[in-house]
């Protein structure tokens, strides 16, 4: 008698069935939520860019360390001594201190050498002295860190570099979570490279994108949602609009579009006075209060006196541009045109200084990357989500208020600058930059969901879209690192 013998052989588990079903468990998930997309990359190459790029090596960035290193010391306004506006500072060794810009940076056998708390000098820094101390907070914090850990250049701005760029990602999170449509959007425009290393500096854009971003998605869903405005978004609304009227009074522009509120989310017309006022006059008074701060102050904000630049009499400006409205409207329009800060006959310069120009314009994606990243945001503002057939002439309305608010904040964008750092009778702005720009870009969202009805971008699966804008931002931050440590390393 036989007995038959069984087979117990289990079926092999091939790699590539083991590599989709990670895959699919894990990737997948993280690819098809636009705010993990967005933290994971921004965290991941935010840290690599504080670490690489040298101390004071961002646009402005020695002027924004004073002003927060006073804000950390609990001196939330500057000083003014003997006409000149600014404050007492570390004595950093090994740096060529000019105006507060380290020239040439601090050498990386200084970062970390102890200073006395006694080795300060008065710096002048009128052009960061002008913010207010909320554009500063995260930086004074990171400041006050590195200060416990050790006494030196390189904790101190390096803890600063830090606690900025988790502000920047918790704010650009939070908006890419209460945004109703775009959600992707905002995930490519934080990721732009330029807001990176923005991000890893101590720079105050953190606050104006951050603040911009929020403001801009709380407007879209208020004039979208078909419940009654909350009190906890009207809160909301009181607190953005003194942020933005504390951090970039520019960007005061973005509340515009309350106006146009519509009515069915207030309980009763009256209501929708009462919080569209108490908004703009909140911001408006935020931005009194802190230039009456200043006046009372004495503060002297003539640039030239410190930057070695043309006189600027910004009473003088103000006056020609009313005065002569016609040569005011030139001089925007070549500025634009001829892109003026450069020097350079080509409108690119804003295009590529708002996403790939980098430490102090000194080296630059190549353009073949930028024309990616910029394919990528196209690819977003089509992909920004459908609406449904009631809600059409509410987008429609949306689409015209803020694309009209776009157009206005780019000409009050250059006209401030035209009267804070331009000479009179110059014939183009100064100092203006494309990411100056990158906080309103989101307000053009609803344009393209309007566009979306002829020219609509569909994918077959969610997690395709965050395939694309994860490899088009890696790729192009990780050029930005390697270029960055090329160039000083």
């Amino acid at each position: 008698m036989s007995t038959a013998q069984t087979s117990t052989t289990q079926p092999k588990v091939t790699t590539e069935a083991d590599a989709q079903t990670f895959f699919k468990k894990y990737i997948v998930p993280i690819l098809e939520k636009p705010e993990k997309v967005f933290v994971i990359l921004s965290l991941i190459f935010g840290v690599a860019m504080i670490i690489a790029m040298p101390l004071f090596m961002v646009p402005d960035e020695g002027v924004h360390f004073d002003r927060a290193y006073q804000v950390g010391e609990g001196h939330l306004t500057s000083q003014t001594v003997r006409g000149i506006t600014g404050g007492r500072v570390p004595n950093f060794p090994g740096s060529s201190v000019v105006n507060g810009v380290g020239i040439p940076p601090i050498p990386r056998s200084h970062y970390f050498t102890t200073i006395p708390k006694s080795q300060t000098k008065f710096i002048p820094f009128p052009s960061s002295a002008l913010y207010s101390p909320a554009g500063y907070m995260p930086q004074a914090v990171g400041i006050d860190i590195g200060k416990i850990v050790r006494h030196s250049a390189g904790t101190m701005i390096l803890g600063g570099r830090l606690c900025n760029l988790i502000a920047y990602v918790f704010l650009v999170w939070l908006a890419i979570r209460i945004a109703r449509h775009g959600k992707w959007v905002y995930a490519v425009i934080g990721l732009f490279p330029v807001a990176i290393q923005e991000a890893a500096s101590l720079s105050t854009d953190v606050m104006t994108i951050g603040l911009a971003f929020i403001t801009i998605a709380l407007t879209h869903n208020l004039f979208t949602q078909k419940k009654l405005i909350s009190r906890n978004q009207c809160i909301a609304l009181i607190g953005l609009a003194i942020g933005l009227g504390l951090t970039k009074q520019t960007n005061i522009v973005l509340l515009s579009p309350l106006i146009f509120l519509p009515k069915r989310i207030f309980p009763k017309p009256s209501y929708k006075l009462l919080i569209v006022a108490g908004a703009l006059g909140a911001s408006l008074l935020a931005v009194f209060t802190w230039y009456a701060t200043i006046k009372l102050n004495h503060y002297e904000l003539d640039y030239s006196a410190t930057l070695s630049i043309d006189k600027v009499d910004q009473t003088a400006q103000i006056k020609h541009a009313i005065t002569h409205p016609l040569d005011f409207i030139k001089t925007l329009a070549k500025t634009y045109v001829f892109a003026g800060f450069k020097g350079i006959p080509l409108p690119d310069f804003f295009w590529v200084s708002m996403y790939g120009d980098f430490s102090l314009l000194v080296y630059t994606l190549p353009i073949p990357f930028i024309f990616l990243g910029y394919l990528a945001l196209t690819l977003a503002y089509f992909y920004s989500g459908s609406i449904i057939r009631e809600e059409k002439s509410i987008v429609a309305r949306l689409a015209w208020t803020q694309t009209t608010t776009f157009i206005i904040s780019i000409i009050v964008i250059a006209a401030a600058l035209y009267a804070v750092w331009t000479p009179v009778g110059a014939q183009q702005v100064a100092g203006l930059q494309g990411r100056y720009f990158i906080p309103i870009l989101p307000l053009l969202i609803p344009f393209f969901i309007v566009l979306s009805r002829w020219v609509k971008v569909t994918l077959d699966k969610p997690y395709r879209m965050g395939m694309i804008v994860s490899a088009v931002a890696s790729v192009n931050l990780l050029a930005m690192l390697v270029l960055t440590l090329k160039y000083y390393w």
